[in-house]
Parts: structure tokens; sequence; C-alpha cells
């Protein structure tokens, strides 16, 4: 990927490739630094997907008022709230909680929440680089930032680190880990013939582990399951059941 770099000067390049936070077996690393369109689309991804999250939870009723009220209202900046056009009471407590059947002032509550995020956009500027592409780039106002981290935290407290989502998680990954180890041990039997031929091809074991991992990362999660049971369990599959 030379040739991205390839406008920027040496000492840019090398600011550019530093990380924040290296990456571990267990978690991924952090760039020190991103491009001003990276930044943009990281802004718009975090909005975007942290707020409605949020509100799946509440229509779901997952995520309970009292957790609204006691972390959102109470630690929400009244006169940041009041600069972005924001009714406190109004969009974190009543017309979130209403009733699913009653979704309408729920949809305006958590659209003027999405604006006053957006509205915080702004461009910051680091001097260590001179290229405007990577001199510039979009941060959301602290403040919004910080009840962002909130809502996205109760999504995942209330929503994903739940044991019924969890036991589904931990069966996904033991399908995945045991479909990958058998294609492995037998990928020029079990492999289809398109990563067969990738397989055959490679000029390396790296490689050939690549062809192995791009047909299982290509599975959707019912084609995956159909492999395991077709694999692993009694009686499950025949010869004129295709995948």
């Amino acid at each position: 990927m030379d040739w991205i770099l390839e406008p920027f000067s040496e000492s840019e390049k090398e600011l550019f490739r530093a990380l924040k936070k290296k990456p571990t077996p267990l978690e991924h690393g952090e760039t020190a630094a991103k491009s001003f369109d990276c930044s943009l689309m990281e802004v718009a991804d975090d909005i975007a997907y942290g707020i409605h999250d949020f509100e799946d939870g509440v229509a779901l009723g997952l995520i309970p008022p009292e957790a609204i009220s006691r972390r959102l209202l109470d630690e929400l900046d009244s006169e940041w709230a009041r600069q972005s056009g924001l009714d406190r009471r109004s969009t974190f407590s009543h017309e979130l909680q209403e009733p699913p059947s009653a979704g309408g002032n729920r949809k305006k509550a958590i659209g003027a929440l999405v604006h006053a995020m957006i509205a915080t956009v702004h461009i910051e500027h680091d001097d260590r680089f001179k290229d405007p592409l990577l001199s510039h780039r979009a941060a959301l106002h602290p403040e919004a930032a910080r009840i962002l981290k909130l809502l996205k935290g109760m999504a995942f407290k209330y929503m994903i680190d739940m044991p019924s989502v969890q036991t589904l998680e931990y069966r996904g990954r033991q399908i995945v880990m045991s479909v990958f180890e058998a294609l492995e041990t037998e990928p020029k039997r079990l492999l289809t013939t398109s990563f067969r031929t990738d397989f055959n091809q490679a000029a390396s074991d790296a490689e050939r582990l690549r062809a192995i991992c791009d047909y299982v990362a290509g599975m959707t999660d019912s084609y995956a399951s159909r492999v395991f049971e077709r694999l692993f369990v009694p009686r499950q599959g025949s010869v004129f059941e295709r995948l």
C-alpha cells in the first residue's frame, strides 16, 4: 500500500504509521493519526450506530428507564444540552420511554439527539502534519463525545453483554473454529472448488491458511451452521443435499 502514502513526506509517513495502542491477541490496536476522510467516517459511524443501537434497546424494553435517568439525566451537562437545543427531560425520559406502539415522539427525540451530535462536529488541526489530508480531522465536541460514549456503554451492557446474547456468540465462535480446523486438516477434500484452486496455487503456508480463512469469512451464519452440521452432526446432510 505504499502508493497511498507516496504523496507524503518521510516524516509524515512515520507519524501516520505510529500506533496509539499496539494490538494484542485479544484486542485491536489503534492508530495515533487518521486522515481527514477516515476521521469523518469514524464520527459518522459512531453517531449513527451509537445512538440507534441505544434507541433499539429502549424500544425493545431492554434498557430500563431508571438506567436512562440515572446515567444520562444525572450526568448530562445542562448548558451543553441547552445550547444544542435538547430538552433534557423530554429527550431523555418521557419521549424515549413511551410504549413501542407510540414511537413517534421517541423518533423525534432520537432525531434531536442525532442533530445535536452532528452540530458539534468541528475540524481540528494537527500541526505535526503539513499535508491537509493528514493535518485536518473531524471531531465531536467533548461533551457530545462523552454522552455518546455513555449511550454506547448502555447499549453494550443491556443488549450485548447479556447471557442470552453471549451464549449465541460463544456458539458461533465454536462453529467457526471447528469448521476452520476441519478445513485445515483436510483442505483438498473439504474446500469448495474455487477455494481449493486458491489453496493449491498458494506459494506458502500463510497463503494456504489465507485461502481457508477467506472461505470461512465469506460464510453467512446459516451457511456456516449447515457446514458444521454436515461435518459433525450425525444423520445430517447427504450427497444430494446442496449447501
